[in-house]
C-alpha cells in the first residue's frame, strides 16, 4: 500500500481505518485478559488473595497459612475438596397453611 493511495473520504480508506481500530481494540482487549490471567495464576501460586498482595500482608509466601506448594496451591484452586451438602433434596416436603416447611 502507498500512503497516497488512501485519499480522506475514499471507502477503501473508511474501511482501513476501521479495521485498524478494530484491530487495536481487539490487542487491547486479549492484552488485558492475558495480563489479569496470568496475575491471577501467580496469585495462586502465592496461595494468596489480591488483597494480600496489594497490601503486602505476609513477608513470604511460607508465611501465609493457606500455602501449599505452587502445585499444591493450583491442584486445590483446579480441583477443590468436596464438602457435604447442607441442603437434603430427597425430604419430603409438607405442606402447612400458606407456606411450606422441611
Amino acid at each position: 500500500y502507498e500512503i497516497s493511495a488512501c485519499l480522506v473520504g475514499s471507502e477503501m480508506c473508511i474501511r482501513d481505518s476501521v479495521s485498524l481500530a478494530l484491530a487495536i481494540l481487539a490487542f487491547f482487549s486479549i492484552w488485558s485478559i492475558i495480563g489479569l490471567a496470568g496475575f491471577h495464576s501467580y496469585l495462586i501460586c502465592l496461595g494468596r488473595t489480591t488483597y494480600e498482595e496489594l497490601k503486602n500482608i505476609w513477608d513470604s509466601p511460607r508465611d501465609s497459612p493457606y500455602y501449599r506448594g505452587c502445585c499444591g496451591n493450583l491442584a486445590h484452586a483446579l480441583c477443590p475438596p468436596s464438602y457435604p451438602s447442607a441442603l437434603d433434596f430427597r425430604k419430603i416436603i409438607s405442606q402447612n397453611d400458606d407456606h411450606y416447611s422441611v
